[in-house]
């Protein structure tokens, strides 16, 4: 059974920083089918250049 959670910018940015923590895993879950919106994914990339 596949579990479906919205992503935001804060989890992936979070699961970028830590491999231990609760972002990372819920990233890496291969159960979890994961949704980001494209403002996110702009936030995400635009926070990285920073």
């Amino acid at each position: 059974m596949n579990i479906r959670v919205f992503i935001d910018t804060d989890v992936i940015i979070s699961a970028s920083l830590s491999t231990s923590g609760a972002a990372y895993q819920l990233l890496n879950n291969v159960h979890i089918q994961k949704f980001v919106s494209n403002f996110s994914i702009d936030d995400a990339q635009s926070t990285s250049k920073n």
